[in-house]
């Protein structure tokens, strides 16, 4: 392995084998992300933030404490909620009683992630690149929204949105069911006392 640099932009890793030699760009710093955070949490020696993207730079990038404090000026503060937007919300129809995943992406090993249904934490397990969301078996009780964020050093985003429907199943059959339920009971307790 032998890092070449003769200029910041043009970094390159070469690796070898018995049997190739591979180079690899150390400036593809696009890959971090459109927002000051993602490049200064990506904590890559080879990026920093130029005022409008994420570029080929030393010496811009905190990488040991990745701290994204660098990024908040005033004027950043107005122009930040503007640009930070929830990604797209994935909408599925899930079938009634079946399991179903949702997955979200990890992009720091540093964040801490979470999922939520109405603001309230869910339990998820963690893999090495992504948060999986399992919901046992789909009901009328499971619809609705679901997000996960990450957050780190005060940056929280959410990475991934999804909007569940319940497919194959009528919501009104349910609560008619529930209401005979309660009808019942009120008919008995009123014939015993």
């Amino acid at each position: 392995m032998m890092i070449h640099s003769s200029a910041v932009s043009e970094s390159k890793l070469y690796v070898s084998s018995s049997s190739e030699l591979v180079q690899v760009d150390l400036g593809s710093c696009g890959q971090y992300g459109p927002q000051c955070e993602d490049c200064v949490l990506a904590r890559d020696p080879y990026c920093g933030w130029n005022g409008t993207h994420c570029t080929p730079a030393t010496g811009m990038t905190d990488v040991t404490h990745g701290d994204a404090t660098i990024c908040k000026t005033p004027q950043k503060e107005l122009l930040y909620k503007v640009q930070t937007s929830s990604p797209a919300t994935d909408v599925r129809p899930v079938k009634m009683d079946s399991k179903h995943f949702l997955i979200c992406p990890m992009s720091s090993n540093h964040a801490q992630y979470r999922w939520y249904r109405n603001d309230e934490s869910l339990p998820f397990l963690a893999t090495e690149h992504e948060c999986l969301l399992l919901i046992e078996s789909m009901s009328f009780g499971n619809a609705g929204t679901y997000r996960c964020e990450s957050e780190e050093g005060g940056y929280r985003r959410t990475l991934a949105q999804y909007t569940l429907q319940v497919e194959g199943g009528t919501p009104g059959l349910a609560s008619c069911h529930l209401g005979w339920v309660i009808f019942i009971v009120t008919v008995v307790q009123m014939l015993m006392g």
